[in-house]
């Protein structure tokens, strides 16, 4: 499989995912059931970003990508509360699709952001976690 869904914190509150070479969307699927998974065993607000970790995972892109992002935004769990790609490459491709996905779903609009590296994406979550803790309190 080229798609893997982990945690990333011993916290269990980020959850990666990893591309390798050319990956399909039935690896993604699969991966994203993992996702569902571990967010509904977590005992709190989950978030979690994707990084594309070989040049090919990079440059790939599967067909039907906007059907697909239906279904995956039909699927998300109620505990993420935020995703973030980081395409590592394309980036300006991948911010101009995740505006028209964006647009077209509004449900994942809410919780979809495009990174330019996995450090960016990271400090985006601490920063949407901490806008969240004040909002719980």
């Amino acid at each position: 499989m080229a798609v893997y869904a982990s945690w990333f914190d011993s916290e269990h509150t980020i959850i990666i995912y990893e591309y390798y070479g050319k990956w399909t969307w039935d690896e993604l699927y699969t991966a994203s059931a993992v996702a569902q998974e571990l967010a509904t065993d977590a005992s709190g607000t989950v978030y979690s970003f994707s990084v594309r970790r070989d040049d090919v995972a990079r440059s790939h892109i599967p067909s039907n990508i906007i059907t697909h992002f239906a279904v995956l935004t039909q699927q998300l769990a109620p505990k993420i509360a935020l995703h973030i790609s980081v395409p590592g490459g394309h980036e300006t491709f991948w911010k101009n699709l995740s505006q028209s996905i964006r647009a077209m779903y509004p449900r994942f609009a809410q919780h979809m952001l495009v990174a330019d590296t996995q450090e960016e994406a990271l400090q985006m979550i601490k920063e949407q976690k901490a806008q969240d803790a004040v909002a719980g309190s």
